[in-house]
């Protein structure tokens, strides 16, 4: 053949690969975008009245956003649209709303996200421990506490696990700028040692249980034992039987500057001045930082 031939065929061969490349990405920027449902968690008793927890501002935030994972060339591979929910912190009111969305949205990702004071940076949490402890808040009736310190499930698994990317959220938090490390299991608190990643006056220990007689070694866990741990438990119990296929997780974020700032208006300030001041983040990078996350798990869910 002559190189006029072979120059032809050539010319023709990267003509047609480029009119695929370009029907490919056509495709996906215009088949219909993944359903993403954020769930945030609204005011808790850890928050001064009249200020917002992170979780419900963020998802409040990025309601109908949409979510473009682009490739190395800034080109659209997948989309995702977000709804946005915002539950109670209670025991018997966090969950219940998160089934109705599901079966009614039909999400193809579902996010929690729930505030953690002192983290250091934003926290995409792989793994949830079957312990809940800790006191609800009812906002509309302070009277109406209710406290557990007891496995979610008799018998049940001690950890289970999100489906999300989470060493791709981590990495694309970070390359952005956004401090961000991946949550994990830790090891069993052992008896009559109550030591481990939590803040309360002790770990808990189960019922009957105390510091003479911690009876059984319990689950630890960097979710916690609080409701944002209890939200991906559920979670992982409910899809499987949900009858819609979905990837979840769960995501932590730190307490905002405002609400880390000591108050030098305060009587005791002069006492508290040298007092620790727990980390803390601008809420615009937190945003960001839920959005870069949330495109890692559109990339993912795709394919791409």
């Amino acid at each position: 053949m002559s190189k006029k031939g072979i120059l032809c065929i050539t010319v023709l061969l990267v003509v047609f690969t480029v009119s695929l490349t370009g029907l490919a990405f056509a495709r996906n920027s215009e088949s219909p975008p993944l359903k993403i449902l954020l769930v945030g968690y609204g005011w808790y008793a850890g928050i001064p009245e009249g200020q917002i927890n992170n979780a419900e501002t963020i998802a409040r935030s990025l309601n109908n956003k949409m979510i473009l994972a682009r490739d190395a060339k800034g080109r659209v591979v997948a989309q995702g649209k977000i709804t946005s929910l915002i539950v109670p912190v209670t025991w018997e009111g966090a969950f219940p709303p998160v089934i109705e969305a599901i079966q009614s949205l039909k999400p193809d990702i579902v996010v929690g996200l729930g505030t953690f004071p002192g983290a250091p940076g934003i926290s995409p949490e792989p793994v949830a421990s079957n312990f809940e402890q800790g006191c609800d808040a009812n906002p509309s009736d302070p009277t109406d506490v209710d406290c557990r310190n007891q496995p979610i499930v008799n018998g049940g698994a001690p950890y289970r696990y999100g489906t999300l990317p989470y060493n791709e959220m981590v990495i694309a938090m970070n390359k952005g700028g956004i401090p961000s490390y991946k949550g994990q299991a830790l090891p069993y608190v052992q008896p009559g040692n109550p030591a481990g990643w939590c803040d309360y006056p002790q770990c808990p220990y189960p019922p009957g249980g105390s510091m003479g007689n911690p009876g059984d070694p319990q689950p630890s866990a960097t979710p916690g034992w609080y409701l944002c741990n209890f939200m991906l438990y559920n979670l992982s119990m409910y899809q499987p039987i949900s009858g819609v296929d979905f990837d979840f997780g769960f995501i932590h974020v730190p307490t905002r500057h405002e609400y880390a700032t000591k108050n030098p208006s305060d009587p005791d300030f002069m006492t508290k001045i040298t007092e620790w001041v727990m980390p803390s983040m601008e809420m615009s990078r937190m945003i960001k930082g839920i959005e870069v996350s949330l495109e890692e798990c559109v990339r993912a869910r795709a394919g791409e």
